[in-house]
């Protein structure tokens, strides 16, 4: 399933709008969704319509420690494999 690039879609999906806000790594204008199962809040960008993380440069500075220490562990299991 692809991530629902209208906003009549991703209110369908169950995401409620949170209002716009601009990116502090790379100052792109994000529209803030909050996920209803999850609560999570998630930054979608303004032009298009994806998931801000996956195109921002700076995103990996704002992931958690545990995402980052889980994504080290993965590149360092990349390094054992044959």
């Amino acid at each position: 399933m692809s991530f629902p690039r209208k906003h009549e879609d991703l209110i369908a999906a169950g995401y409620l709008y949170r209002g716009q806000g601009t990116c502090r790594a790379c100052q792109a204008v994000v529209l803030w969704y909050r996920n209803s199962k999850t609560s999570k809040m998630m930054p979608v960008d303004y032009l298009t319509r994806e998931p801000h993380w996956s195109i921002c440069p700076g995103a990996k500075d704002f992931r958690s420690k545990k995402q980052k220490r889980e994504a080290e562990k993965a590149k360092q299991g990349d390094l054992f494999q044959f």
